[in-house]
């Protein structure tokens, strides 16, 4: 894979986030910073990018894509209200029990649904 300075600017885009964006929030950023940059750009990278183990892309249900840039073992939460995606850490790998029933495992995700701390905070100001 070539480096480019868009790839670069699309890489260093997604490492200083915590909130798993999707690729029209990356390319929202990037196009104040380049105005030349295109969605189509931000999307093909991102991809590439996932598809060559460097980030991980978090598919959700009915929703867009989310990148993320930690490849450590973890799990995600999605809260229902404002759709923040949270890392859920892991303590013990599932993958050892699977292996240990012969299935080889090449990849678990979790996804945890329900309401942050956030919206629940909110939703209980709004009952008051």
């Amino acid at each position: 894979m070539k480096k480019t300075r868009q790839k670069a600017m699309i890489l260093n885009a997604l490492k200083n986030r915590e909130d798993h964006p999707t690729a029209e929030m990356i390319y929202a950023e990037l196009k104040e910073i380049d105005p030349h940059i295109s969605l189509a750009t931000i999307y093909r990278n991102l991809n590439t990018f996932a598809e060559n183990g460097k980030i991980r892309k978090v598919e959700l249900p009915n929703m867009k894509d989310r990148f993320d840039w930690n490849l450590s073992a973890h799990d995600h939460a999605l809260c229902s209200d404002c759709h923040k995606l949270m890392d859920i850490p892991i303590k013990t790998p599932r993958r050892r029990y699977m292996n240990l029933y012969g299935f080889k495992v090449h990849e678990v995700e979790i996804l945890y649904k329900g309401i942050c701390s956030e919206c629940q905070s909110k939703n209980n100001q709004v009952k008051a």
